[in-house]
C-alpha cells in the first residue's frame, strides 16, 4: 500500500517529461477516412483528440470505435443491446464528430496519478489527453507513464 500511497500522490506535472507531446490531434470536421489515417500513422496510438480550429479539446474517438464503424452490422450482432443503448457508428457517419466519445475524458496536469488510474479503470481505457486552463492539449499520460514513475521511484530516480 506505501508504493501506491506514494505513486498516488504525484502529479500529472511530476511526470511531464514522459507524457507524449505530440499526441494524435484531428478536427471535428475532419472525414472518417483522414481519421483512419491519422490513427495508423502512430502504431502506439488508441485514442485520437477532437479539437476545434484553436485546438480545443472536444472529445475523443476510441480505436475500437473507428472498427466499429468499419465493421458496423458485425459491432450490433457481437454486442446487441449494448450499442443499440449507447451512441453507436452508424455507416452514414462521415466526419470525426460523429464517432467521437459522448464522455469527454481528460486530465489537467494537477491531478493525481491516482485519480488518473482511477478513471483508467473505471473507463476502461489506457490514456488520457492532459489539457490546459484553456483546454487545449498539451499532452497525453498512459499507463505507460504510471509503470515509469512507479520504477523510478523504486530505484530513487526523479527523472
Amino acid at each position: 500500500m506505501d508504493k501506491e500511497l506514494s505513486l498516488g500522490r504525484k502529479k500529472v506535472r511530476d511526470v511531464q517529461h514522459l507524457l507524449v507531446k505530440h499526441p494524435t490531434l484531428v478536427k471535428a470536421g475532419d472525414d472518417l477516412d483522414s481519421v483512419c489515417a491519422s490513427i495508423v500513422s502512430d502504431p502506439k496510438t488508441r485514442h485520437v483528440y477532437v479539437v476545434d480550429d484553436n485546438n480545443k479539446f472536444l472529445g475523443s474517438i476510441r480505436m475500437n470505435k473507428m472498427v466499429e464503424y468499419l465493421f458496423p452490422y458485425t459491432a450490433l450482432v457481437e454486442q446487441g443491446t449494448k450499442v443499440l443503448k449507447g451512441k453507436s457508428t452508424s455507416p452514414d457517419a462521415t466526419h470525426a464528430s460523429d464517432v467521437m466519445g459522448e464522455t469527454k475524458l481528460y486530465v489537467k496536469e494537477s491531478a493525481s496519478l491516482s485519480e488518473v488510474a482511477r478513471i483508467f479503470m473505471r473507463e476502461r481505457i489506457n490514456e488520457l489527453p492532459v489539457v490546459d486552463d484553456n483546454m487545449v492539449v498539451t499532452g497525453q499520460i498512459n499507463f505507460y507513464e504510471i509503470i515509469i514513475g512507479y520504477l523510478n521511484d523504486k530505484k530513487g530516480d526523479n527523472q
